[in-house]
């Protein structure tokens, strides 16, 4: 701040941020340094919205017009919020969520990532996945599906949002021609995670129950006829299912608790916490776990026959 004085002629109005991006040469290298000074200063607000900038940084990403913002940092804070209304397949993370994350024990911080992208020869801006740390440092980061794993893995959360499956009605010796898919809206969902002791060893049991809505498909069958919501129910099911299982692998692979599995561990069972809260971070990538998702569709939004070319 004090640097900035030099440069700028009137004092920056900390308090009226409502966005920060972080580069990712200052993630991979200690966000201690960040920390430290979002701490320190009693002007930033906690509610602001935090992003980490992938392939470009944070002055590259905030010079990116949006026309239908005034400026980059109110851009970023509506997308993200949209998407939570229609998609939710990354979760927002403000600055308290992050220091939470970063002094709690048990649980690993986690950002969306921005980055720029050319569309017809101009810069727009696109989440891009989610930053995965371990400690101060970033280790990697979740795709689109596995970031939409984490979001059902995630209690307290909004329980909206949209995925596309393969039809399952239709024939694979057709698919190979003609890719079909439909659109569910997950209208509700309840994930249960239980931690089970086994000796010294430790899983976990998850639970997931999913209402769903059908929205849009991409072919004319009615799908009230026979075991087609049956059929929709099981292929919807196995969707989620792997992309929380893919979520579950990668952060194994990156030795990183985003779930806050070892938080759960420490609350529900403090003695067993006592013996394997120190060796959590070896004991956590080799953590098994028995994934179970529910889907229930609970009506369609659509006619029960589509429109037909005589």
């Amino acid at each position: 701040a004090r640097s900035l004085s030099l440069r700028l002629p009137s004092k920056p109005l900390w308090s009226m941020a409502d966005t920060l991006i972080i580069g990712e040469k200052v993630a991979r290298t200690d966000m201690g340094l960040f920390v430290d000074t979002a701490v320190r200063n009693p002007h930033l607000r906690y509610t602001m919205l935090c992003f980490l900038s992938i392939g470009a940084s944070p002055e590259e990403i905030l010079k990116v017009q949006v026309p239908s913002e005034n400026y980059t940092g109110k851009a970023l804070e509506e997308l993200i919020n949209r998407q939570k209304e229609v998609y939710y397949t990354y979760i927002p993370v403000d600055l308290k969520h992050f220091l939470f994350r970063a002094v709690t024990e048990g649980i690993e911080p986690i950002i969306p990532q921005v980055k720029i992208e050319k569309k017809d020869r101009k810069d727009i801006l696109i989440l891009d996945g989610i930053a995965v740390f371990k400690g101060p440092r970033l280790v990697g980061s979740l795709d689109k599906d596995q970031s939409r794993g984490l979001t059902l893995l995630t209690p307290d959360i909004s329980r909206m949002g949209l995925i596309n499956i393969d039809n399952p009605l239709i024939p694979a010796r057709q698919k190979e021609s003609i890719f079909e898919t439909l659109t569910l809206e997950i209208n509700d969902y309840n994930p249960r995670i239980k931690p089970v002791f086994n000796g010294d060893e430790v899983s976990f049991q998850i639970i997931i129950d999913v209402d769903a809505s059908i929205i849009e498909q991409n072919s004319t069958q009615d799908l009230s006829q026979g075991q087609a919501f049956d059929k929709i129910e099981k292929a919807a099911s196995m969707k989620l299912r792997e992309d929380v299982l893919s979520s579950i692998r990668q952060a194994q692979n990156l030795e990183s608790d985003i779930f806050g599995w070892g938080l759960e561990i420490k609350r529900r069972h403090p003695k067993e916490w006592k013996s394997m809260g120190t060796r959590w971070a070896e004991i956590f990538p080799t953590v098994k776990s028995d994934v179970k998702i529910n889907v229930h569709l609970r009506k369609s939004y659509l006619q029960r026959k589509g429109f037909t070319f005589k």
